[in-house]
C-alpha cells in the first residue's frame, strides 16, 4: 500500500508487483544463462542463414520464447514439469514456507461416492495430477472442508504413482470400526457427497534430464520453431550470390509434423511423450 499526500490529503494506492518472466532465472526444465548459450549455438546457428538474416536477437527475447514453449508443453503433456505440492485448502505461510520454493496450487477436494468401497474398488480414487510422487495428508471432512471428521493413516495407501491411483486398504481394526461407522451413514443414504476427501499431495515430473530426454529436445524445437514464425519467412523465395541463385521455402507444417510425432508418436499411433507419461489411451465408441 502507498500513501501520498496530494494539498494535505492522503491518496491511497495498492501496489502490484510481479516479477516478468525475463527476469527470471531458472525454469522447471532450463537455468537461463546455460539455455540461451546452447540455443544461440546449437539451434539458431542452424536456421540463421536461411530463416533470420540480419535479424537480431536478444537473449531476453530467446528466453521469453523458451519459457513460452516449456509453458505450452506443460499444457499439452497435461503435466507439471517439477515436482509441485498440491493443497486441498489455502495453505498457511508456515506451509509455504516449509516448501522452500517448491512451486504449489489448491485445487478443490474429490466427491465421496457411496461406490468407493463397495465390491473390489478398496476405496479407490484417482487424483486429478500425476505422476504421484507422495501423499502428505487424506481426511474426510464434513460439514465444512476445515472440520475434520477422519484421517486416513497413510499406512492404508496403496499408491500407482504413474496412474495416480490410490486404494485405501484398512491394515488396523479400531480405525476401521471408526471409518466404518462414518461411512456406514453415508452409504446408507446412497448419495454423492461432494468435496469430502480432502488430498494433500506431491505430483509431477522428477529426473526429465534423465528420464525423459526428448522432452527437453522438443521444447527447444518448439521454443525455436516460434522465433521462427515471429520473423514471418515467406512461404518461398530465392537468394543470390556471385552470380548464382538458390530457392528456398520454409514449409513450417513440416517443423510442426517432426514436434508432433515426438509428442504423440508417429502415425498418430498410442506413442511418444503422451503414451510415456499417462500410458496407452483407448477409446470405446
Amino acid at each position: 500500500m502507498l500513501v501520498i499526500l496530494v494539498n494535505g490529503w492522503p491518496y491511497r494506492f495498492q501496489l502490484s508487483v510481479q516479477a516478468s518472466i525475463t527476469s527470471m532465472t531458472k525454469s522447471a526444465l532450463f537455468i537461463k544463462d546455460f539455455a540461451i548459450s546452447e540455443i544461440r549455438a546449437d539451434r539458431l546457428f542452424m536456421v540463421a542463414s536461411t530463416f533470420l538474416q540480419e535479424t537480431p536477437i536478444s537473449d531476453s527475447y530467446i528466453w521469453s520464447k523458451l519459457m513460452a514453449a516449456e509453458s505450452e508443453l506443460q499444457h499439452t503433456l497435461r503435466v507439471k514439469f517439477q515436482p509441485t505440492q498440491y493443497f486441498s485448502y489455502a495453505p498457511s505461510q508456515t506451509e509455504i514456507a516449509a516448501l522452500n520454493g517448491m512451486p504449489w496450487e489448491q485445487e478443490p477436494g474429490y466427491d465421496y461416492d457411496p461406490e468407493m468401497f463397495t465390491g473390489d474398488r478398496w476405496g479407490f480414487m484417482v487424483t486429478r495430477q500425476k505422476p504421484i510422487i507422495s501423499v502428505q495428508l487424506m481426511q474426510f471432512c464434513y460439514p465444512s472442508i476445515l472440520q475434520s471428521i477422519f484421517t486416513v493413516p497413510l499406512d492404508w495407501l496403496r499408491i500407482d504413482n504413474k496412474y495416480a491411483q490410490i486404494r485405501l486398504v484398512p491394515t488396523s481394526y479400531a480405525a476401521t470400526t471408526l471409518m466404518n461407522g462414518f461411512l456406514l451413514q453415508l452409504v446408507g443414504g446412497g448419495r454423492q457427497v461432494p468435496n469430502i476427501l480432502q488430498v494433500n499431495y506431491t505430483a509431477g515430473l522428477q529426473n526429465v534430464a534423465s528420464t525423459y530426454p526428448e522432452l527437453i529436445d522438443v521444447v527447444k524445437k518448439i521454443a525455436v520453431l516460434k522465433i521462427i514464425e515471429d520473423s514471418f519467412s515467406p512461404q518461398s523465395g530465392s537468394i543470390s550470390a556471385d552470380g548464382l541463385s538458390q530457392s528456398m521455402s520454409a514449409d513450417m507444417s513440416k517443423y510442426e509434423d517432426s514436434i508432433d510425432r515426438i509428442i504423440n508418436g508417429s502415425g498418430g499411433g498410442n506413442g511418444g511423450l503422451m503414451t510415456a507419461i499417462h500410458g496407452i489411451r483407448l477409446g470405446v465408441v
